[in-house]
C-alpha cells in the first residue's frame, strides 16, 4: 500500500510541475512512478493509471523536444521517445476500445504528426489512412471539417512518398468537397499549394524520367560520347549490339585498304555498298 501511494504521489506531483511548465522535472516524476507502478503490478500492461503515466510522460517528452533547438540531437531523441510510448498507449487501448473511438483517432493523429517530424511519411501515412477510413465511414461523413483535414493530410504524406498521381485525385478531390461546401477561404488555399506542389512534381518527375529514357542525336558524334556514363537498360543494348568484336573489328579495319579499287568498281555498276566510319 504504501508503494501504491509512492507513485500516485509522484504522478500528482508531476501534474504540478507540468502546470509550472517544469516538463524535465515533470518527466522525471513520471518515469518514475511508471517504474513504481510496474514493480507493484507487473501483469497490468492496459491498466488505466498506467496509460495515463504513459501519456504524462509522452507530452513531456514531446514538450521537451517543440522546445529544443532544431539543431539539437536531443530534439529527435525526445520525439522517439515521445512516439514509442504514445504507441504502446495506442497499442493497449486499442484492445479494449472500439477501433473508430475518438480517443483513439486523436492518439493516431497525434502519432501521426510525430512521425511525420521525423521523416518517418509512411508511418504517418497508416496511421492517417486508418483514421480517413473511420470517419468516411462515421457519423462524420464526406463532408466534416475533420475528414477533409485527415484527406488532405493523407494526399501530402502520398506525395512526400513519391505517389504525387494518387496525391493530386486525394487533394483535388478534398478541395472540390471544400469549395462546394463554402469551406473558409484559407483552409482551400492551403489543399491548392499541396495540389500545386504534388503537380510540379509529377511533372519533374515525368521530365526526369524522359532524360533517362532518352538517347542524344549526338550520343554516337565521337568518342568521348561513350565515355563514363551509366545507360539505361535499352541504351545498354543498343551499345552492346555496335560494339564489334576484336576479330571483326580488325578485319572491318582492313578490308577498305585491301579493296578500295574493287569497291569503288562495285559502287560503279551497283554493287554492294560497305559502309567505312
Amino acid at each position: 500500500m504504501e508503494e501504491q501511494d509512492d507513485y500516485v504521489h509522484l504522478a500528482r506531483v508531476a501534474e504540478e510541475f507540468w502546470a509550472r511548465k517544469n516538463y524535465k522535472s515533470a518527466l522525471a516524476c513520471y518515469t518514475i512512478a511508471r517504474l513504481a507502478f510496474v514493480k507493484i503490478y507487473p501483469e497490468r500492461p492496459a491498466d488505466t493509471d498506467l496509460l495515463g503515466l504513459k501519456d504524462g510522460a509522452a507530452r513531456c517528452f514531446e514538450h521537451l523536444s517543440d522546445l529544443s533547438d532544431p539543431t539539437d540531437f536531443s530534439k529527435f531523441s525526445n520525439l522517439k521517445e515521445c512516439i514509442k510510448l504514445d504507441f504502446e498507449v495506442l497499442s493497449e487501448k486499442e484492445k479494449f476500445l472500439d477501433s473508430t473511438d475518438e480517443e483513439l483517432l486523436i492518439l493516431r493523429e497525434t502519432l501521426a504528426d510525430n512521425n511525420t517530424k521525423l521523416g518517418n511519411h509512411e508511418a504517418a501515412l497508416s496511421l492517417l489512412r486508418t483514421n480517413l477510413k473511420i470517419l468516411e465511414c462515421r457519423e462524420y461523413g464526406l463532408e466534416h471539417e475533420w475528414t477533409l483535414q485527415t484527406s488532405y493530410r493523407v494526399g501530402v504524406e502520398l506525395s512526400s512518398l513519391g505517389e504525387h498521381q494518387q496525391a493530386l485525385i486525394l487533394l483535388e478531390n478534398t478541395l472540390f468537397v471544400m469549395t462546394t461546401n463554402d469551406f473558409p477561404q484559407e483552409q482551400q488555399e492551403m489543399v491548392r499549394e499541396a495540389i500545386y506542389g504534388a503537380q510540379e512534381s509529377t511533372t519533374k518527375a515525368v521530365a526526369n524520367e524522359a532524360r533517362k529514357d532518352a538517347i542524344p542525336s549526338n550520343q554516337y558524334s565521337s568518342t568521348t560520347d561513350l565515355k563514363p556514363r551509366t545507360p539505361s537498360e535499352h541504351q545498354k543494348v543498343i551499345l552492346d549490339a555496335l560494339q564489334p568484336t576484336s576479330a571483326t573489328s580488325d578485319e572491318t579495319a582492313m578490308t577498305p585498304l585491301l579493296s578500295e579499287k574493287k569497291e569503288s568498281s562495285q559502287r560503279l555498276v551497283g554493287g554492294p555498298f560497305v559502309a567505312t566510319f
